[in-house]
């Protein structure tokens, strides 16, 4: 079927995602206060594509007040976006307008429905960097899911604190800067199972250009030669 969404429209508007890269993210439990992660399944895991999917529950909503939430992991922001394209295209609604005003900051790409005959947002589909988010209200009674991508939008986005890094809670990796030449691809890791083979969550953040996985290396290829400072950190889980 023939897709109704302008991709190479996305790319044009990519800017922070082509430089974001996230491996082996894994939601523990204490990423939204006042809710409980209940369940989780892998529901697809290969070299290409790993998605995640995440069930909460409100607590003290007896069940009434859930939110499903998947998280796919592609080897860069292009694959990402074919992700949320196959997402938007088998969704059940054919009608799904793209986030406006302050919900347009979430994510590299990002599409919102609404309940019917309500304002409240009950399902958000996004991109950010190499991951294709959808969170969807999924109990008897609506959620508003917004504030639960904005959260996981800015964990995706964000350089970890100092302190955490001091508390052992991060480990940067080294070298913390790399000599680039002018679009030419470069390594950044060599061994991505390797560097979260101990459940750690990887992130890697470039102050330029693109990331993408290449088989298990990392590499790294900016516009413009010179020092670069890559932040490589993985997040002890």
């Amino acid at each position: 079927m023939e897709s109704q969404y302008d991709i190479k429209e996305w790319a044009a508007e990519t800017t922070i995602g082509r430089h974001i890269f996230n491996s082996n993210y894994r939601m523990v439990g204490n990423e939204f206060r006042g809710w409980k992660l209940v369940k989780t399944v892998i529901m697809h895991k290969a070299p290409e594509l790993t998605e995640k999917i995440y069930m909460w529950q409100k607590k003290g909503s007896e069940g009434h007040q859930l939110a499903r939430i998947s998280v796919a992991e592609l080897p860069d922001w292009q694959s990402a976006q074919t992700q949320l394209d196959e997402a938007l295209r088998h969704s059940m609604r054919s009608d799904i307008p793209r986030g406006t005003a302050k919900l347009a900051a979430t994510g590299d790409i990002n599409y919102v429905a609404k309940a019917t005959k309500s304002r409240v947002v009950s399902s958000m589909f996004f991109t950010r960097g190499n991951l294709s988010i959808n969170i969807m209200s999924a109990g008897d009674k609506t959620v508003d899911v917004t504030k639960m991508a904005a959260i996981l939008d800015n964990l995706f986005t964000k350089r970890p604190e100092a302190t955490d890094i001091e508390e052992g809670l991060v480990e940067e990796l080294s070298p913390k800067t790399l000599q680039v030449k002018e679009k030419q691809i470069t390594p950044v890791i060599g061994n991505v199972s390797e560097a979260v083979a101990e459940g750690g969550w990887l992130k890697i953040i470039a102050p330029d250009g693109e990331l993408k996985r290449e088989d298990d290396t990392l590499v790294y290829e900016s516009p413009t030669k010179g020092r670069k400072r890559i932040g490589k950190y993985v997040v002890v889980q």
